[in-house]
């Protein structure tokens, strides 16, 4: 029987997250593939839709406890040692507030050709050398957070006056790119859909245009438990929902002629539900891979098993233990066994990365497939 290739992709580190999936399917454990970092949960604006607004506001976050730069360095390291390819900056808070500890991170992470790594900002604290440093380190991808074609309406969405210097460091970026013939890194804008900006989604997708972006994901406003209050007012009645999806239609036509690649899976992902069949029935119709391919690690240095998660778990810490040790700690242990019999967490309600297990288990059976099981 002719098998169907699953090695269409061109990236081979995608290949290569596939094949540790497939040795978990095997029954063993290959080390993490990636590993998402939050530097600090503090941040220099202050959107509506933060998942950490109430908590930043109230004073939660102390920059003391925070992980220090030879530390984060340390777990770099380690993590190299141990080939994990996908490294992720994430914005719990704003990442280049910890200007010095990302930018060393980042360096000795780009010093390993096989590695991927991008970093989410909100894009208003680059200075022109790490504009120039990401374009000569060839950052993989930089996806800014900006929502709404016009500064009045990202400006109050994120109660700041960043418009202007995102769109100016966007500018410079594409400038130094184009002087340098680079494709890296790839720049890719994300925007929160909200009663107060859908209306732009046209306009958003032009701004992408005559700003030089790679790409732009629409991404539904989450009511997260902590700020489901203070968000009400941005929530969309029917009406306006239906408007957007009509916009979005409209998007997806215009995006093709300006051959800007439109990413609207974060708002069409469907659950997919599991059943009691064996182990590897269930491991390919899993609702989440993330613990079997990578940890988050938060501020303090404290790991958990995903990214919506957002805290670590208090006893495991990098401070304390190694990256091996807490990937076969049995924490971990017991979150796969959960997510492989079924079972839905707290965090897992809100999840917002549903649309790359859906990815990860097409191509997976495609894996097995190949592999003649």
């Amino acid at each position: 029987m002719k098998k169907e290739p699953y090695n269409r992709y061109v990236n081979p580190n995608y290949v290569e997250k596939l094949s540790r999936l497939y040795s978990w399917y095997s029954k063993k454990k290959p080390d993490p593939f990636k590993i998402a970092l939050i530097p600090t949960n503090r941040c220099n604006l202050n959107c509506f839709f933060c998942p950490n607004s109430v908590a930043r506001s109230s004073g939660r976050f102390d920059a003391k406890k925070e992980l220090k730069k030879d530390d984060w360095l340390k777990m770099v390291k380690e993590g190299l040692e141990m080939d994990v390819r996908e490294w992720r900056f994430l914005g719990g808070g704003e990442p280049l507030l910890r200007h010095e500890s990302v930018m060393s991170m980042i360096r000795e992470i780009k010093s390993h050709p096989s590695t991927d790594c991008e970093i989410i900002t909100n894009g208003t604290l680059f200075r022109k050398e790490d504009i120039e440093d990401f374009v000569r380190l060839k950052l993989d991808r930089i996806i800014f957070s900006i929502h709404g074609a016009k500064k009045e309406t990202h400006d109050f969405l994120t109660q700041s006056n960043a418009f202007e210097i995102v769109t100016e460091n966007l500018k410079y970026l594409e400038r130094i790119k184009k002087r340098t013939r680079s494709d890296k890194p790839v720049v890719q804008l994300n925007v929160v859909l909200t009663n107060k900006n859908y209306k732009e989604i046209l306009s958003m997708i032009d701004y992408v245009g005559r700003i030089g972006c790679d790409e732009l994901a629409f991404h539904p406003m989450r009511e997260y438990e902590e700020i489901k209050d203070q968000v009400q007012f941005l929530k969309m009645n029917e009406k306006e929902k239906k408007e957007m999806w009509n916009l979005l239609e409209k998007g997806k036509k215009l995006a093709k002629t300006k051959r800007i690649q439109l990413d609207l899976a974060m708002i069409e992902c469907e659950r997919l539900a599991l059943d009691g069949s064996g182990f590897k029935e269930k491991f390919l119709k899993m609702r989440c891979f993330e613990p079997f391919y990578g940890m988050l690690i938060d501020p303090e240095g404290f790991v958990t098993h995903c990214v919506p998660h957002g805290m670590g778990n208090k006893k495991l810490s990098v401070k304390k233990k190694s990256l091996k040790e807490i990937w076969l700690s049995e924490y971990f242990e017991r979150i796969r066994n959960n997510i492989l019999n079924g079972e839905m967490m707290k965090c897992c309600v809100k999840c917002g990365l549903l649309d790359m297990s859906d990815e990860l288990r097409n191509d997976l059976a495609l894996f097995v497939k190949h592999k003649g099981e």
